[in-house]
């Protein structure tokens, strides 16, 4: 539904970035051609150079990880529970 559609702001203007949603394969941790350690550089970027990732890339994702404060993410938090921290 929202994959390949425009974002719209708050004022209702289109934005020139797309929405992509994409299916994610976990490849197995150990293998021959997997290195265990990564470099600083590795480390901090945030832009995946291939279409595989591990299991600690994706619990390494923010967008996986809530905060404490919304248990069930963003969109599946209900409103009362924000209303109960004021």
């Amino acid at each position: 539904m929202y994959s390949g559609n425009q974002w719209i702001d708050s004022k209702g203007n289109w934005l020139a970035k797309c929405c992509v949603i994409r299916r994610v394969r976990v490849s197995p941790q150990s293998g021959d051609d997997t290195f265990p350690y990564k470099t600083k550089a590795e480390q901090r970027r945030r832009v995946a150079l291939s279409e595989n990732f591990t299991e600690a890339d994706l619990k390494a994702m923010p967008e996986l990880n809530p905060p404490s404060l919304m248990p069930a993410g963003n969109v599946g938090t209900p409103v009362s529970v924000f209303l109960q921290l004021q």
